[in-house]
């Protein structure tokens, strides 16, 4: 396959992880953690729009097809997930850090790492990314490990997109346009053995059925 076919081919296996989602969200009761996706809807959504300021046209559409899905997830994931974006029943929203610090340490790379991407060089832009997206994946990987909620299909689907964009990469390895597909490729299957994990546990704390024998 040409590079062109495996960028194709990664893009729309990407894109498609989005509809799967929120198809479980809708009919499957998946509940998205709220502060994994959240952070991917406004960094991703911040890329986008600094690239189309910066003129940029086709070659923002996959950052903008990604801005789309994960805000569409973080939107869900308000409205339909759990996590510790909410409030207490008398806190206030300035109470969240103090309740949540790794939280608020994850919120605040983002905020660092908008606030840098105008004024570094593009290689130095693609650690700013792999860095946000391992925070946030972190969050999510912790929150699919404790309560389940996310889709696996969904992370399947983005953990195949990325390792088919390493097809992509026309420079010879090692090359640092690498480090996003692999960096990816990992991301998504952490969080499978995260959904595996939880799904043996709920399997072993499973109660015994009514005609069960219980073994002295």
């Amino acid at each position: 396959m040409t590079a062109q076919a495996w960028g194709l081919a990664a893009g729309v296996t990407d894109a498609a992880s989005f509809p799967v989602y929120a198809a479980g969200v809708r009919w499957f009761g998946r509940k998205p953690g709220r502060v994994g996706w959240v952070m991917y809807g406004l960094f991703y959504a911040y890329i986008a729009a600094a690239q189309a300021s910066a003129g940029a046209t086709w070659s923002n559409l996959i950052t903008v097809t990604e801005a789309a899905g994960c805000v569409w997830i973080a939107v869900l994931s308000v409205r339909h997930g759990e996590d510790d974006l909410t409030r207490r029943p008398g806190d206030g929203w300035w109470m969240l850090p103090a309740r949540n610090p790794v939280m608020a340490l994850c919120f605040g790379w983002l905020l660092a790492a908008c606030a840098v991407w105008p004024l570094v060089a593009p290689a130095t832009r693609l650690w700013l990314i792999v860095s946000v997206d391992g925070l946030a994946t972190w969050q999510v990987v912790r929150y699919a490990a404790r309560h389940g909620g996310e889709s696996p299909g969904s992370w399947g689907l983005y953990a195949l997109g990325c390792a088919l964009s390493a097809g992509a990469v026309t420079q010879p390895w090692p090359s640092i346009l690498y480090l996003y597909p692999v960096a990816g490729t990992v991301f998504g299957t952490s969080v499978l053995c995260a959904l595996w994990s939880h799904a043996q546990d709920v399997r072993e704390v499973r109660p015994r059925g009514r005609h069960e024998r219980v073994r002295a």
